[in-house]
């Protein structure tokens, strides 16, 4: 994983991340150094291995800088050491005057965990399922694909999602707009750029919306979705949007399942949104801030 261009503000101290081996391997490392800005200090720049119990099990050659060394240059260190399973952290020891960039961490194929996750949770919200997670760390990953499943057995892919270029732990989430009544399984296959496959743990949502149709938000912030559940493909359903003096603002016919009306033209106050889903008529009070 490249860690490009961070700054200490300590005199001396270090950065690091963690990674798991799954098989005992050959683990080489290198990462490059030069100075932020002429002066100060001289110093040693090298990067560590740790295990999980702090104790320093491989390090890299070294290098010097002094005082007054050119900012342009930058050298090189590199390490390999032989680990077995387990977790541990790569350290990078350097001076609030040095730069770090171009760190790489390289282990045979299937033996370097490339992704790990803090958190993976749902959660159900009008009719919606909400699934969000949180990664400590990705390395080379290249695509989140989230599976549902209604029976537990068969999974299907319902969407895709691509890694941020943001730090570990920015949260993703997705949105499961139409999941059948009742419950729900969820899992993440995330996948590395050698196509490698990993699976998260199975997560349950249930959902509990049992009305012929959801309407959310409310507040509208300018695109309003209406949800038609339990209707056939041949129904009349539509959608009509009221003002409080009963005129006529806006009309849409509707297909069974997730639908949207665009108020953002519509002025600020209260609305009903009458509903009907080819057999009866729901009013539903909406308000526009």
């Amino acid at each position: 994983q490249g860690i490009q261009y961070i700054d200490l503000t300590d005199a001396d101290g270090f950065l690091q991340q963690s990674f798991t081996v799954k098989c005992t391997a050959n683990i080489n490392f290198s990462g490059s150094f030069s100075r932020r800005e002429v002066g100060g200090s001289g110093f040693k720049s090298l990067i560590e291995i740790i295990d999980s119990s702090s104790s320093v099990v491989a390090i890299s050659t070294a290098v010097n800088f002094s005082p007054f060394e050119n900012q342009e240059l930058w050298k090189q260190v590199s390490g390999s050491a032989l680990l077995a399973p387990g977790v541990y952290s790569f350290r990078f020891t350097m001076n609030n005057f040095a730069n770090c960039d171009n760190a790489y961490l390289c282990g045979p194929p299937g033996c370097l965990e490339y992704v790990r996750l803090n958190s993976f949770y749902a959660e159900e919200r009008n009719c919606a399922v909400n699934l969000n997670w949180l990664s400590l760390f990705e390395i080379d990953v290249k695509e989140y694909a989230v599976e549902y499943s209604h029976n537990g057995s068969a999974f299907t892919v319902i969407g895709k999602i691509n890694p941020t270029v943001t730090p570990p732990n920015f949260p993703y989430s997705f949105l499961h707009t139409s999941p059948k009544i009742g419950k729900g399984l969820y899992r993440l296959r995330m996948t590395d750029f050698a196509n490698r496959k990993e699976y998260s743990q199975v997560i349950t949502a249930i959902t509990t919306c049992y009305g012929p149709a959801a309407v959310f938000p409310s507040p509208v912030n300018g695109i309003l979705t209406v949800n038609i559940q339990g209707s056939n493909a041949n129904a009349q359903n539509s959608a009509t949007v009221i003002n409080m003096i009963g005129q006529r603002i806006l009309s849409k016919k509707l297909s069974p399942g997730i639908n949207t009306l665009d108020l953002r033209l519509v002025a600020a106050g209260i609305y009903v949104v009458v509903i009907y889903d080819g057999r009866s008529h729901m009013a539903h009070k909406i308000f526009i801030p």
